[in-house]
Order: C-alpha cells, then sequence, then structure tokens
C-alpha cells in the first residue's frame, strides 16, 4: 500500500496494526519461554484462549499466535512482517506530508524532535487509549492481571533485538529526554512503583497528549478556569485604536507573516481594565490565522497545579493547537515580592517554546530586556477618546428602544471606557430595562449610568470607601461664589471632550489632564457634601479615601498605596475624594533628619500622582495654610467653605429636618440660627438627634428636644453649654 494516508487517525490505525504485530511476537517469544497450565486460579492472569482472541486477526497473512506449538520461525516471520509494516508506514507518511496531509503523529514529533525509536514508545503507550484489549494483553506479557499499562521493560523487550538496542531504549526513559522532559509520557502514579526498578515501573502517555492525538482539541483539564480559547473578534481595522497604533500592527502583521514562527515577538499591552487589550491580540491573530490562547495569571498563580507546572502545560497546549498566548492581569509580575521568580520562570518557558505571545496589564510593566529572546513591544493602549466612545455609543444603542433622557455625548464625555466595556454596558443597561418591563422598556438614562458603574472598574471598593451620591444643589446651603466654583468643577469635565479632543489641547498636555481641586475651611462647612454633589451631578461613584489606610510609618509603603488608589481610580470612572487630609498633604518641611526627608518624598510624589490623574480629585482640608504651596500651583481649583453666617444657619435649619418630618409649628429657627453659632454639620447632627427624642416621645420634633440635641452635640464637641447667657428658653417658659 504505497497512497497517502487521508487523515490522521488512518496513520494512527497503522500504527497501532504494528503493535499488534510487535505485541505477537512478543507473545510468541513469552509462550516458548513459560506455560500455564493449571486453570484453577482462572481470573488471576489471563488465559491462553483470551489472548488468542484478542490476536486474531491483528496481523496480516493469517499469522496467529497459537496455544500448540508456537515456533521460532512464527517469531521470526512476525517480526518481518513488522519491519515490513514499518516501512510502509514510513512510505505513506511521506507521501502524505507532500500532499500537506496533517498528520498528528508526525506533527507532535516535530514539535519535541522525537525519534522513530521514541514514536514507537509513544504509540504502544497510546494504545490501551484507543482499545481496552491492550491492557489485557500487557498484563499477560508481564504475568500480572493488575499491570495494564506497559513497563519499562515491557517495552523495551517489544522493540529491542539486541542487548545494545535495549541499552539505547533504557535512556530514552529518562526524565532529561524529550519523552518525559516534555510530559509526553508519564510513570504510573502508584506509592510502590517509585520504589521499584527502572525496568518494573509503568508507563502511559499523558491524558492531553492521548487526546491530541486522537483528535481531540479540548485544553487540559488542569487548566480549566485558568485559560480559554479566544475567537469570533473584530478586525484590527475595526478597533476603536488611534490610528498609528493600527498602523504599525498592520506593518508588524506583514513582516511576521514573511519572517514566520522562527521569530519570538513578545508583545506587552498596558492599558485600562476592559477587554480591549484582548481584542487587539486577538485581532491580530486573527490577521496572522492563529488562535489565541487566554490565560487568566493571577488564577494560576492561586490555583492547585502551582505556577512553573501551569505554565508548562499552558506553553504545551500553544504547541498543540497550535496558538498565541495571551497572560491576562500581569500586573502581578512587578507588583508583589515574589514576582522575580515569576518572572524568571516565565521567560525560561517562552524562551524555550513561544512564538507569539502577548503580556496584558494595567500599568506599564517595563520589563525590556526580562525576555532574553524574545523581541519585545511595549504598547500602551489608551481609552478610546470621546469621538470614539461617542460612536461606539451610537453603533451599540442602534436597534434598542433607547429613551429621550439618554444623551449619547454627555455618557461618553462622563464615562472613559473601552469599546469592550461600552458593548457590556449597553448589554447590561438593556437586562436593567428588561427586568423594570419585560414587555420592552426602555433604555433610560438612569439604566446606562448604572451599567457603566458596573463595568467600570470595581477594585477600588478595597482600597477605598463608596459613597452613593445623594445630594442636589439645593440640599447645600453656600455662597453664590462657592456654589459657581463647584458649577464649574461639574462644567470643566462636561466640556472636557471638546477642549481635549476637538480643541487638540490633549496633545499640548502631558500632564494636568485631570480635575483637581481644593475644598478648605472648618468642620462641618460643607465640604464632604460638595463632593457628594458634584458626583451626583456627573452621575458618577464617590470614593472616600480613609488616610489612615494610606499613611505608613515604614518608609516608601505610603508610595505603595498611593499608587494604588490612583491605579484603580483611574478606571473606576468615579470621583475621588480624600478627606481630612491635612495629615497627607501638609506643607514639605526643611529636611533635618530622615523622616522629614522621607515625608517630603511622599509629598512630592503625591503631587506627582495628581498632575498624571485623569479623573477628578478633590483633596479636603480644615486648615488652609497646613497646604504646601506647590500644591497650590497645580490645583484646577482652591475652593474656601466660609464658616455660614447667620442668614446661612437660618436656611440649613429651614431646610435640614426632611418634609415627612413633624414639626411643632412654633418651632423658632430664627432664634437658634442667632444664637447658635455653629456649623451646618452641627446642625445636621442636632436635626437628627432632636428626631430620635420626638420618635421616643410620640409627637413632633419641639423645642425642648431641639434644646437636648444642642447640649448633646456641644459636648460631643467640647463646647460649653449655657442656656441662660444664650437666652434660649422654650417659648412661655
Amino acid at each position: 500500500m504505497n497512497d497517502y494516508y487521508r487523515d490522521s487517525q488512518e496513520h494512527i490505525a497503522d500504527e497501532l496494526l504494528l503493535v499488534d504485530l510487535l505485541t505477537h511476537a512478543r507473545v510468541v517469544r513469552h509462550r516458548a519461554a513459560t506455560r500455564v497450565k493449571d486453570d484453577g486460579f482462572q481470573g488471576l492472569y489471563v488465559a491462553e484462549e483470551e489472548i488468542d482472541a484478542l490476536l486474531d486477526g491483528g496481523a496480516p497473512g493469517g499469522i496467529r499466535a497459537t496455544a500448540a506449538g508456537p515456533g521460532q520461525g512464527q517469531g521470526e516471520r512476525l517480526s518481518e512482517a513488522a519491519a515490513s509494516l514499518r516501512k510502509s508506514i514510513d512510505d505513506r507518511v511521506k507521501l502524505s506530508l507532500e500532499q500537506r496531509v496533517p498528520l498528528r503523529l508526525v506533527r507532535l514529533a516535530y514539535l519535541y524532535g522525537l525519534t522513530t525509536a521514541e514514536l514507537q514508545i509513544l504509540t504502544i503507550c497510546l494504545a490501551p487509549h484507543v482499545d481496552l484489549k491492550y491492557q489485557r494483553l500487557f498484563a499477560y506479557l508481564q504475568d500480572d492481571v493488575t499491570r495494564k499499562s506497559p513497563s519499562v521493560g515491557l517495552l523495551i523487550a517489544l522493540l529491542s533485538s539486541s542487548p545494545s538496542d535495549a541499552f539505547a531504549l533504557r535512556s530514552m526513559f529518562s526524565r532529561r529526554k524529550a519523552l518525559f522532559r516534555e510530559h509526553l509520557l508519564e510513570f504510573v502514579d502508584d506509592p510502590y512503583e517509585k520504589s521499584k526498578a527502572l525496568p518494573a515501573r509503568e508507563v502511559t502517555v499523558d491524558g492531553r497528549i492521548a487526546d491530541f492525538l486522537l483528535g481531540c482539541d479540548d485544553l487540559d483539564h488542569r487548566l480549566a478556569n485558568i485559560a480559554e480559547l479566544n475567537d469570533n473578534e473584530p478586525s484590527l481595522t475595526e478597533l476603536a485604536l488611534p490610528e498609528e497604533i493600527v498602523a504599525r500592527l498592520l506593518d508588524f502583521v506583514g513582516f511576521y507573516r514573511k519572517a514566520g514562527t522562527n521569530e519570538n515577538f513578545l508583545f506587552s499591552l498596558s492599558g485600562p481594565y476592559g477587554p480591549q487589550k484582548k481584542e487587539v491580540a486577538a485581532a491580530i491573530c486573527r490577521e496572522l490565522g492563529v488562535a489565541l490562547l487566554a490565560v487568566d495569571v493571577p488564577a494560576l498563580r492561586g490555583s492547585g497545579v502551582g505556577f512553573e507546572q501551569g505554565i508548562g502545560l499552558v506553553l504545551r497546549e500553544s504547541r498543540l493547537l497550535p496558538a498565541a498566548l495571551y497572560f491576562e492581569g500581569c500586573d502581578c509580575l512587578v507588583e508583589r515580592e515574589d514576582s522575580e521568580p515569576l518572572r524568571r520562570c516565565l521567560s525560561r518557558e517562552l524562551d524555550a517554546q513561544s512564538f507569539l505571545s502577548f503580556l496584558s496589564s494595567a500599568a506599564t510593566l517595563n520589563l525590556q530586556g526580562s525576555f532574553g529572546r524574545q523581541r519585545f513591544v511595549e504598547i500602551d493602549l489608551p481609552v478610546p477618546d470621546y469621538e470614539q466612545r461617542r460612536e461606539i455609543w451610537t453603533q451599540c444603542l442602534a436597534g434598542h428602544a433607547v429613551a429621550q433622557d439618554v444623551d449619547v455625548r454627555a455618557v461618553a464625555a462622563k464615562y472613559s471606557l473601552t469599546r469592550g466595556q461600552i458593548i457590556d454596558a449597553v448589554a447590561t443597561a438593556r437586562t436593567y430595562a428588561l427586568w423594570r418591563s419585560p414587555q420592552g422598556s426602555e433604555i433610560t438614562e438612569e439604566d446606562v449610568r448604572r451599567a457603566c458603574h458596573a463595568h467600570s472598574n470595581q477594585s477600588l471598593d478595597r482600597l477605598a470607601q463608596r459613597i452613593e451620591p445623594k445630594y442636589r444643589w439645593d440640599d447645600i446651603v453656600l455662597y453664590e461664589d462657592t456654589v459657581g466654583q463647584l458649577k464649574d468643577i461639574v462644567e470643566m469635565v462636561a466640556y472636557k471632550p471638546i477642549v481635549h479632543d476637538a480643541w487638540g489641547f490633549d496633545r499640548k498636555l502631558s500632564v494636568g489632564k485631570g480635575v483637581s481641586a481644593l475644598f478648605y475651611g472648618e468642620p462641618g462647612t460643607g465640604k464632604t457634601m460638595a463632593a457628594n454633589i458634584i458626583a451626583n451631578e456627573l452621575g458618577m461613584e464617590l470614593y472616600k479615601i480613609d488616610i489612615s489606610t494610606v499613611v505608613s510609618k515604614y518608609v516608601g509603603e505610603t508610595e505603595k498605596n498611593l499608587s494604588r488608589i490612583f491605579l484603580e481610580a483611574e478606571n473606576s470612572n468615579a470621583v475621588l475624594f480624600f478627606d481630612e487630609a491635612d495629615a497627607l498633604f501638609g506643607k514639605r518641611t526643611e529636611v533635618k533628619d530622615a523622616h522629614d526627608r522621607y515625608a517630603n518624598v511622599e509629598v512630592s510624589y503625591l503631587l506627582q500622582r495628581i498632575e498624571e490623574f485623569s479623573g477628578i480629585v478633590i483633596l479636603a482640608s480644615n486648615f488652609s495654610q497646613n497646604i504646601d504651596e506647590a500644591f497650590e500651583r497645580r490645583l484646577r481649583f482652591i475652593v474656601q467653605f466660609p464658616f455660614p453666617d447667620e442668614q446661612s444657619r437660618l436656611r440649613i435649619w429651614q431646610n435640614v429636618f426632611p418634609d415627612e418630618t413633624p414639626l411643632e409649628p412654633d418651632l423658632d429657627f430664627a432664634l437658634l440660627a442667632g444664637k447658635l453659632r455653629i456649623s451646618g454639620g452641627n446642625i445636621a447632627n442636632i436635626a437628627l438627634t432632636a428626631a430620635f427624642y420626638a420618635a421616643r416621645s410620640g409627637g413632633p420634633v419641639g423645642f425642648e428636644h431641639l434644646l437636648r440635641a444642642c447640649r448633646n452635640e456641644y459636648r460631643k464637641t467640647g463646647r460649653l453649654w449655657n442656656a441662660e447667657e444664650l437666652e434660649l428658653v422654650a417659648p412661655g417658659g
């Protein structure tokens, strides 16, 4: 038979026929040396008749082993038939390769540099995965019904024809040789096996390798929830990327097609949270006609497989499929104390067998030089600009019922989302709308706002307190100038796309692209409420930073904490609010000792991060004189929150109680405003405490409840309370 193989299964079938001949020949020799005569132990051995039945038809030309009279000539004829079949297989394989027929066994030999003898060992170990008859045959030849996989000794006996052949074959079972080094074969996992001599140890083919040879491309089960194949992605020209980056990537695709897989490229893709980076990698692979295997690096580190073994399994999958590799969440390769061993392991494995790989991270990794044999390329993928986001929103919302209050321009301006995040946000908004009305409710502005928050980076919750914005302009009492400054902050965010993108200021600015503000004033004057109002007006979430979790007495820890906060906040589409920040943002001092020097480093680092931050950051301080002048130069807004005068206090008293709260009709808020020189925060506390007193008494809020609450507030703040001096008495008293 000299025609080529039509597929891989036909080739493996012939290889297994060769295993039949080799096994048949070994059975003949085995019977010449020993025979089982006592049938009283049926079940503890494999019967001769069963072996004859298993071998019947397994060899060409009608050569069979029989229980009676196996001769030396029969064994020689079987060996000659095996040699003839080996030559026929090799000839057909050559013809198949000329016809470009993909043969998996040949591909495996090419990938790992396997010799013919190693391939034969692999095929014999594969046989029980195809037909259980081989388990019985191997048990028979090893005189042990429990040994269903071939031992090293049996494999050598099946393939060797001389002592020199046997020694050469024995060396192939070293862990330094390809079969075991590349985890194609493995010793049977049995605690008793390890204590046995090498010839007595059983060998089996790795399950994933068996699946591959038999036509199954499912990923190794050990990589479940760690890796997945990525497909159905857009082309490079369909992605919302700067034209310059698209052009360079297309140039790379053209170069790579010419260079072939001998060139090992490693792309480091950095940018905001979201699927954009994976889409870029998948689009490149689509252009090159290869699959993309995505690997969750943090999940791999935390899995029971272990990082080193897991990377080995992943690299093996990339070669078998074949597929380029995409390592997601690579920030852990530089952020943790144990990062260096992980980088070395990854570099070693990629240098050994990778051809195209991608590292994905939020921040630039700066790993140039860490991967010796890789052509290392760093690409920073920015969030699509305003015009691109507006176009993506328009395309994604097309075909959906959308309420009139949804302003695509405002949404694109407020939320810096990647293309993938926008697609997911629209799907989530549609789900919110259906939940309200399965009959087909329109997508509203609130649906879009909630969806955008859901698909923004939520990791900031671990580092800051999320506050649901609820206040409006009517809830705060401030001077008109102060309110005007706060509204300027909102408008600067709203019109940022026009100034930065349409009018080109983004190209002129390297830093300072965000909106930064300092709110200063005495406690309780409305700084936190103002930050809440700004977040609410912008439809964003408010994150309040607890200074105690940021400042550290250990050198360098404060900077690390600040770095994590700003990194997560960059992609959270939220307002970042540092409350009572005097401890962190104080003036730099003259350097008298090491502590002063490091304190100044912390301030300088904070200045740098504020300038680099593209979102909204608000700093709150009780005393403006505590703020370093360098901050004042770099902050876009500095807003003073004055202590409320009598007229302002009266407005606060009049607005502090909800409409639903029952009040006595003769409450004199003007008297309270005139006699109690306290802040709006104090007034809010007094009103709430008085409401609880009234609820307990079962009546409306009265003057006596307010007096008790005032005394309580004064004690809490350490101020002296004197009712007669303040001339505060209940009406009619």
